[in-house]
């Protein structure tokens, strides 16, 4: 399983501070981007089990990171130093896991609890059954986000069916 990250941050000492932390804890490879032309060209030639992207960047101040990397199909999660409550509502309903503030070494602890979560959720299954199919497309997404490999099914007999095609 890819074991690299890569963290889109400029400020240099929290980029330094987030990498050493990411590979000393979880072993994974870690390349960092200043830009989002780096970014750009750091995707262009590496796959990523993950993003960590810096809302504001010198090239890119407006959060057009996020976007690249939806585009690119990157799993991002964005770090922010802004606090407005607009731009996190907007970025949350983009397709990112997670929008977390940078304020200090709380927020780098649960940046790396979550990435170890989401490395883990690689190994779980998990089965979706409702009638609604918005509902258990909502959650499928939802789900799925989260690195678990997803079933869904519309009512009981669909689910056994599917259990017995996927007994682990």
């Amino acid at each position: 399983m890819n074991r690299r990250i890569l963290l889109v941050e400029d400020n240099k000492s929290l980029s330094t501070l987030i990498s050493k932390k990411i590979v000393s804890t979880l072993g994974f490879e870690v390349d960092v981007a200043y830009t989002l032309q780096e970014a750009k060209l750091f995707t262009a030639a590496k796959k990523y089990f993950l993003a960590l992207l810096d809302l504001n960047l010198p090239d890119a101040p407006n959060g057009e990171v996020v976007d690249f990397m939806i585009s690119k199909d990157v799993a991002s999660i964005v770090l922010s130093g802004n606090g407005d409550k607009e731009v996190k509502k907007t970025v949350l309903e983009k397709n990112i896991i997670d929008y977390v503030n940078k304020g200090g070494i709380g927020d780098i602890n649960y940046i790396i609890q979550t990435i170890d979560r989401l490395y883990k959720n690689q190994n779980h299954k998990v089965m979706v059954v409702d009638d609604s199919v918005v509902f258990r497309n909502m959650m499928k997404k939802m789900l799925s986000s989260m690195f678990f490999k997803v079933y869904a099914a519309a009512h009981g007999e669909e689910a056994i069916l599917t259990l017995k095609e996927n007994q682990d």
